[in-house]
């Protein structure tokens, strides 16, 4: 397989915010690559062809995202579920957001605030 560029401000996302982060590897050829973007959105963007081209982004949320972790169900040993599970951290209301992806769908879930802080100070 070739190297490909997803976006060529994803590598250097990955290194500033986030915690673990994709790509995520649903089957050979399906992934996706969630990263926040230039303009502090996060979004995601799926390939259906092994990375030889890759959709439009998707926002997940759009705000000042300052860290993101994921998790895929079937990095679980003996979890076959299809959900990408995403928390991020907006830090212009210092909240800590939940939200999911269904990768059988490409289907979000309704956000669900974590933590609604003041400050992390």
């Amino acid at each position: 397989m070739a190297d490909t560029t997803v976006t060529a401000i994803t590598s250097a996302s990955f290194a500033n915010v986030s915690v673990r982060s994709g790509p995520v590897w649903i089957d050979a050829e399906t992934a996706y690559v969630i990263f926040v973007d230039l303009s502090n959105d996060l979004v995601y963007v799926k390939t259906s062809d092994g990375g030889a081209t890759w959709g439009s982004r998707v926002v997940i949320h759009a705000g000042t995202i300052d860290s993101v972790s994921l998790w895929y169900d079937r990095w679980t040993l003996g979890d076959i579920g299809d959900t990408i599970h995403i928390v991020y951290l907006d830090t212009a209301s210092d909240d800590v957001f939940y939200r999911d992806l269904d990768t059988s769908d490409d289907s979000l879930g309704t956000e669900i605030t974590v933590f609604a802080g003041v400050s992390f100070t």
